[in-house]
């Protein structure tokens, strides 16, 4: 896998620094690579992904808050499946892993492989790692080198209805609102030598909320906890799968198209995609060039080397950039300073990650 790629998706962040009026700037868009936790496969045999939680009773984690006639809140506990939100969060993270492509081959673990530890009904609130008897079996029933273990789920929900205006009780809105706490444990293990590669945690919150002219109205508008649990685990599994492979990421960078004669005729090189040529333009502007446009070629550079992967000599352009910057009449402005200062970071941020990325 190369470390960047052009890509449509939108994301103006860097742009928006810049000082709007007339049009000086094009924004270009691409993906970078993002390292994980884990960034050097060990999967080249496959993953197995475990199921090691214990399941959590129905009647235990949500309730509901409602008004009552004499102005007191009442609070009901209700029931949910939330145990049946595991095999969603395995089945995602599956799905995810192998879109991702780092490692070949992903295997959901079947329960009959290994015994269950955690049968009680508040083994569910235990978060242990697999026992070495487990792991046993494990070894036995798979040749998965990597093996990636839930070991603790807990999902929690609080309901709460009121009405809109909360200081005239007789208004004829209410409003309810679902807030949902999910909470993971994980442990990665390298089977070949029984060793615990990484332990995390992983916890988010999402929330519902509808409009009912009733209490119980609002409450009905709400979809029901089970038939959100595949919305849950597709969340949950999003941010998790960022921990366990790199990852390509959606970024935004600027390159500046307007001042003088070179400046323009690099920009028609990018409208026909040739970014050599215009890399050439761009140098010449900044050997003979005054004023802004030269250390604005100067960063266009720094573009066209990000985007080529070389992140150490886009840092040379951002340097060269600044010492053009710092020359008399160079009519620099502080957007532009504030854009490359915050360039020269990510830059080094991005060396960093390369090299954990092994490249």
């Amino acid at each position: 896998m190369s470390g960047m790629k052009p890509t449509l998706l939108s994301g103006l962040a860097i742009a928006m620094l810049l000082l709007t009026g007339c049009r000086s700037y094009e924004v270009f868009q691409m993906e970078v690579l993002r390292p994980a936790y884990i960034n050097q496969s060990v999967g080249e045999n496959g993953v197995l992904l475990i199921d090691n939680a214990g399941t959590q009773p129905e009647a235990i984690g949500h309730s509901l808050t409602m008004p009552n006639r004499v102005g007191k809140d009442s609070v009901i506990q209700l029931s949910a499946r939330s145990a049946d939100a595991k095999p969603m969060l395995l089945g995602f993270l599956h799905d995810k892993l192998l879109d991702n492509g780092f490692y070949p081959e992903i295997t959901v673990a079947a329960n009959t492989w290994f015994p269950s530890m955690k049968d009680g009904s508040l083994d569910f609130l235990t978060f242990q790692s697999l026992t070495e008897r487990q792991r046993a079996f494990l070894r036995d029933s798979t040749a998965s080198r990597m093996w990636i273990s839930l070991d603790g789920w807990f999902l929690k929900t609080e309901t709460k209805v009121k009405p809109i205006d909360e200081v005239n009780s007789s208004t004829l809105f209410f409003t309810a609102q679902r807030n949902v706490y999910a909470s993971t444990v994980w442990r990665v293990f390298d089977a070949t030598t029984d060793t615990l590669m990484l332990a995390f945690k992983y916890n988010d919150t999402l929330f519902w909320e509808r409009l009912g002219r009733l209490p119980q109205q609002a409450v009905n508008a709400l979809p029901t906890v089970d038939s959100t649990l595949a919305e849950i685990a597709d969340y949950m599994t999003n941010r998790i799968v960022k921990l366990l492979t790199p990852y390509w990421d959606p970024v935004a960078r600027i390159y500046f198209i307007s001042g003088s004669y070179r400046m323009k005729y690099g920009y028609d090189a990018i409208r026909v995609d040739n970014w050599n040529q215009a890399a050439a333009i761009w140098q010449e502007e900044c050997e003979n060039g005054v004023g802004r446009s030269a250390y604005r070629a100067a960063m266009n550079l720094i573009l066209h080397y990000e985007r080529l992967g070389d992140p150490a000599e886009a840092l040379a352009w951002a340097t060269k950039a600044e010492e053009l910057m710092n020359k008399p009449l160079s009519m620099r402005l502080k957007s532009d300073e504030d854009l490359l200062t915050n360039w020269k970071e990510t830059l080094t941020r991005r060396i960093a990650e390369l090299e954990r990325l092994g490249y």
